[in-house]
This record gives structure tokens, C-alpha cells and sequence, in this order.
């Protein structure tokens, strides 16, 4: 039984020791990963190291925090951001936070997505802040499918307020924000931009089919796979089906 008994602490002793050098291994890769990211200027090379991290899930959320404070390169920061978002590392949120501030609009985009990624509820209030007034489209954007991921319902009343916004893009990520957190009662507002003249078939009136039918899961006719298709095809479905069952919803 002593024999057995001072095998399994043997065992257990090796194992720890094992795993502080793996740990340490991780740690000193992790080291060296971010500082070869900080230090390249190439946005290629920055992404593609990012990645590296990313996907070898290396413990790198303070490293990133802590370049992302007090780096003075734009791109460092905002990929950094963008980094601490995908490694769901939540000690970054009231930094993430306060970058909605900065005055690059890239760092506002990122911190907007970060936030979403991390699920970060507090921060719903200060999105839809900062969805209200914003004029970059890609910040709009970006903020908008943030909301969507903290599932934040209250904010689909500023999202509807944006839509007059001058992109056709921008328009289509709020419509799929709307579409995810709303209700029937949000119908009639998606259901207008069926008609929108906006630009061609491609763009709004097809992005809002796609949101109809993720709202009441109607089939239109929208491909499930990549590969050519006729946009207007869809189009002409969910108007029909529009007109079929519009008096079964409430007036916009």
C-alpha cells in the first residue's frame, strides 16, 4: 500500500512540474508572439500573428491589454482590441469601454466588437450611446451587431432611428440587428424596405427579405450556400407573402 501510495505522489509531483513547464513554455510563446506583433509595421504580418495567437490559444489577454493601453500605433491598438475581443478576455471591458471614445474610428469599431464578442451586458447602454450619434459606417455597423450579440432588445428603437443612415451596407447590418432581437411587432418597420429604391435588388430590399425571414421564418427562397443566385427572386416572394399578411400586424 506505502509502495502504491508514494507511486501516486510521484506521479502527481511529476505531473505539477510538467505542467509549470508547460505553462512557463506558453508563457515565454506568448511573450514572443506579442512583441513580434508590436513590433512589425506591416498590417498584413500584425494580422497574421494576431492569428497565431489567437488560434494557439496562448494566455495573452494581459499582455494585449496592457500594449493596447499604451501604444501609440493606431493599428497596433485597434488589432490589439480586436485580439482581447476573440480571446474573450473580460478584464479588458472597461478599457474596451472607454476606446469607444477615441477619435479612430477603427478603434471605436473594434472596441464595439470586442465588447459583443465578450458578451458584455454593462456595456449596452454606452453602445446604444454611441450607435445614436455615430457617422462612420463601420463603427455603425460593427456596433450594431455588438448589441446584437449582448442581446440587447433596447437598443432596437435607436437602430430603426439610423436607418435613414447613407450606406446601403450599413442599413443591412441594422436590419439584421432589428431582425435578431426583435418581435412581430417589428415586421411592418422591415417589411417597408422590401420597396426601398434605395439602390439595386442586391442590396436593402434583399437584405430585408433575409431579415423577415430570420424574424418569422418564412422561406423566400434565400440561398443556403454560396453560389450565383436571382437576387430578385426573394424579393418577389416576400413582398407577395407581404401583401398576403399585413393586416395580421400592427401598423408601423
Amino acid at each position: 500500500m506505502r509502495s502504491r501510495l508514494g507511486v501516486a505522489v510521484l506521479v502527481l509531483v511529476c505531473l505539477s512540474a510538467s505542467d509549470r513547464i508547460a505553462g512557463a513554455q506558453d508563457q515565454e510563446q506568448t511573450t514572443s508572439l506579442v512583441l513580434r506583433f508590436q513590433r512589425t509595421r506591416d498590417l498584413a504580418e500584425k494580422e497574421k500573428v494576431l492569428n497565431l495567437i489567437i488560434q494557439g490559444r496562448y494566455p495573452a489577454g494581459e499582455q494585449l491589454l496592457r500594449l493596447a493601453e499604451i501604444t501609440n500605433d493606431n493599428d497596433t491598438r485597434w488589432l490589439a482590441l480586436r485580439g482581447l475581443g476573440m480571446l474573450k478576455f473580460e478584464d479588458a471591458a472597461p478599457f474596451l469601454i472607454k476606446s469607444l471614445q477615441s477619435e479612430e474610428h477603427y478603434v471605436r469599431a473594434n472596441a464595439a466588437r470586442a465588447l459583443g464578442e465578450l458578451r458584455y451586458s454593462p456595456a449596452s447602454a454606452v453602445l446604444v450611446r454611441l450607435l445614436a450619434t455615430e457617422q462612420d459606417a463601420g463603427v455603425v455597423e460593427q456596433t450594431s451587431l455588438a448589441l446584437q450579440m449582448i442581446k440587447a432588445p433596447d437598443a432596437i428603437p435607436t437602430m430603426k432611428s439610423r436607418m435613414p443612415f447613407n450606406s446601403a451596407q450599413t442599413r443591412c447590418w441594422l436590419l439584421a440587428a432589428i431582425a435578431e432581437l426583435g418581435s412581430k411587432n417589428d415586421v411592418p418597420f422591415i417589411a417597408k424596405y422590401l420597396y426601398s429604391s434605395d439602390t439595386a435588388f442586391e442590396s436593402v430590399p434583399l437584405c430585408a427579405s433575409r431579415a423577415l425571414a430570420t424574424l418569422t421564418g418564412e422561406d423566400f427562397g434565400l440561398p443556403k450556400s454560396s453560389g450565383p443566385f436571382d437576387p430578385q427572386a426573394p424579393v418577389f416572394k416576400a413582398r407577395g407573402w407581404w401583401q398576403q399578411v399585413q393586416k395580421q400586424y400592427p401598423p408601423e
